[in-house]
């Protein structure tokens, strides 16, 4: 099972890029990312807190699946992600998901010891952090950014 741990936060871009300049991080990539979430058809992804995605970054599409969240810390949850080629919108659809949002954002990636931080400028939301780990073990390093 892959493990995803991480603190997702609104923010001021230029505020935490001049924070993270001062521990000596800098982008080490900067990618446009498009994702588009799923409906389940036969149960209610809100009420057991999982999630269906398709992400394209870089011509490439992965498909993810997050079970439910198991820390109320963090945003820790079970993640199964595969690289997929074809047509998985209309392989989903065929199978009865139903796509209900689409996240167009601009994504900075830095990484500090064996945690990723993502600044993140999501069309018509804001700017964002993500600070993920693959080990609740990392959950104190997440919180000391």
């Amino acid at each position: 099972m892959a493990l995803e741990v991480e603190v997702k936060a609104r923010i001021n871009g230029k505020l935490i890029r001049d924070k993270l300049s001062k521990i000596n991080l800098y982008p080490i990539k900067k990618e446009k990312q498009v994702d588009v979430y799923f409906h389940h058809p036969c149960r209610d992804f809100k009420l057991t807190d999982e999630a269906i995605r398709v992400r394209e970054s870089e011509g490439r599409f992965y498909l993810t699946y997050k079970g439910p969240k198991i820390d109320p810390d963090t945003k820790s949850r079970e993640e199964i992600q595969l690289q997929v080629k074809g047509d998985v919108f209309s392989f989903l659809e065929k199978l009865g998901f139903v796509a209900f949002e689409k996240i167009v954002k601009e994504r900075e990636l830095y990484q500090w010891e064996r945690l990723k931080i993502c600044l993140d400028q999501v069309e018509k939301l804001g700017s964002f952090i993500e600070i993920e780990g693959k080990s609740l073990d990392e959950k104190g390093k997440i919180f000391y950014i």
